[in-house]
């Protein structure tokens, strides 16, 4: 989508404003899409790699040199006067979110890990 053609996601309180409203394009809708989109499948531990299951797991992971936390958050569409409002409230949304949404993708990259022997 263009980025003329994107609404723009304004947060009010923990809840969201989007304008123009269009039914398809509801934060925890993107929300989700990101995460899956841009989900790093594991992260490096002292114990070893494990499955990317916490937004915390997001934020020790990267992606081209980016902290993956900031590249989904780069993606969320909002002004730029929002920008620091906005992450107050997503950072509340993924924390609680990422767990509950990552099931197919935790399944395949465990599946993974042990068959590839890093578990």
């Amino acid at each position: 989508m263009s980025e003329s053609e994107r609404p723009t996601i304004k947060a009010a309180g923990e809840k969201w404003e989007v304008h123009p409203y269009q039914t398809s394009r509801k934060p925890p809708t993107v929300i989700g899409a990101l995460v899956r989109e841009m989900y790093p499948d594991f992260v490096d531990t002292p114990n070893g790699k494990k499955p990317v299951l916490t937004w915390e797991d997001f934020k020790r992971t990267t992606i081209t040199g980016v902290s993956t936390d900031k590249k989904v958050l780069e993606e969320f569409w909002c002004l730029p006067e929002d920008r620091a409002k906005a992450d107050v409230v997503l950072e509340l949304k993924f924390k609680n979110m990422v767990p509950k949404i990552l099931s197919e993708e935790k399944r395949a990259v465990t599946k993974k890990l042990y068959k590839d022997g890093n578990v």
